[in-house]
């Protein structure tokens, strides 16, 4: 999931289209947002402990850059096995605060799917929160056997005849589909 947004979808903006700050929640989703807002500021940061500290925050780094903030929360359904009620109350404040805001702040969730109706807890507050989403689906065969030899032929590096057959084989043994991950 966060290969096909720090690949993907990276590969469709330019560089002076967007400025991905990739966040993961550590010991604490809030801290960690601030932490990275910082690391990708250019001018030192205040601070950020509450929702107004977070816009200001937001704001300097956007005058730093001049580039559209996209969040990406990778592997965000740790907030929900590991946060307490307490660290999900602040970040969905400050989540609402953001996007709420006039700011050029975007952000981009990675969860598995299993993690998704712990999500409701934030529609209470961000009712669009689930306005825009993707799921990763299996990729056919035909499809893997292309995500497998084109790179390869792209950066000329030779595969042992029937390689990708026998590999996707082991991955998904008798199966039509292979899951994105496996592939990785």
């Amino acid at each position: 999931k966060s290969s096909l947004i720090n690949c993907g979808l990276a590969n469709k903006f330019q560089d002076t289209d967007w400025l991905p700050v990739v966040i993961r929640r550590g010991s604490n989703i809030v801290e960690s947002l601030a932490a990275g807002i910082s690391a990708a500021s250019l001018t030192k940061q205040s601070s950020l402990v509450n929702p107004s500290d977070f816009k200001k925050g937001v704001r300097s780094l956007y005058l730093d850059h001049y580039k559209p903030v996209f969040f990406i929360f990778a592997q965000f359904e740790e907030l929900f096995i590991f946060g307490d009620k307490e660290e999900r109350r602040s970040f969905i404040h400050i989540v609402k605060s953001l996007t709420e805001s006039d700011l050029q702040c975007r952000m981009i969730f990675v969860m598995r799917e299993e993690y998704m109706a712990a999500v409701t807890e934030f529609e209470k507050f961000i009712p669009t929160f689930f306005s825009n989403r993707v799921r990763i689906e299996k990729m056919s065969h035909r499809n893997a056997l292309e995500a497998i030899k084109e790179p390869c032929k792209a950066f000329n590096i030779n595969l042992e005849e029937g390689f990708a057959e026998s590999l996707l084989e082991k991955l998904s043994p008798g199966e039509t589909d292979v899951e994105l991950t496996y592939l990785q």
